[in-house]
């Protein structure tokens, strides 16, 4: 019965600790270069939720910064890879970035050469416009002159009736 009891308790100690080792073995070390990969994740993460491009590369570059340290204390692969996504995230937002430059670049110039052609349409309709104005402008000159060459013809008549008269009366001076 003691032996019994002395296994019992060998097999208690035994299991307790493997328990304690399994749990141990199985958290990962956290060196000091463990910490920094973890560090960088979380900026990288944080840089991931930003929703402003200027923050999300400033994330992004104290990442690498951190990264690199974390190299330099640890030889672990994902610390490499990690490093080389981060650095295509800050690449692919400068490019994403001058994009969305380029696109309102080229909104405004659209919209500047549809300024254009509306000035182009008014001017087009104002010259049309003083054209009008101006044919009727000649129009009526025209229409006054003709009058006015009526006139001087009528009056040149009514002259030529009153010299006639006057020949007339000359030599004919008493009508009556």
């Amino acid at each position: 019965m003691t032996k019994k009891i002395i296994l019992l308790i060998i097999a208690l100690i035994f299991l307790l600790s493997s328990g304690i080792s399994l749990y141990f073995w199985s958290k990962p070390m956290e060196s000091l270069g463990y910490k920094y990969f973890k560090e960088g994740n979380n900026l990288v993460l944080q840089g991931d939720k930003e929703k402003n491009p200027e923050k999300k590369i400033e994330n992004y570059k104290k990442a690498l910064e951190i990264y690199k340290t974390s190299m330099k204390e640890s030889s672990d692969i994902n610390i490499k890879k990690n490093y080389e996504i981060t650095e295509r995230k800050i690449k692919e937002q400068k490019q994403q970035k001058q994009q969305n430059q380029n696109k309102k670049q080229q909104n405004k110039n659209e919209n500047k050469n549809e300024k254009n052609k509306e000035n182009q349409k008014n001017n087009k309709s104002n010259q049309k416009q003083n054209e009008k104005q101006e044919n009727r402008k000649e129009q009526e000159l025209k229409a006054i002159l003709k009058r006015l060459e009526g006139n001087e013809k009528e009056t040149f008549k009514n002259n030529e009736k009153m010299v006639n008269l006057k020949n007339n009366s000359n030599t004919s001076e008493n009508r009556w």
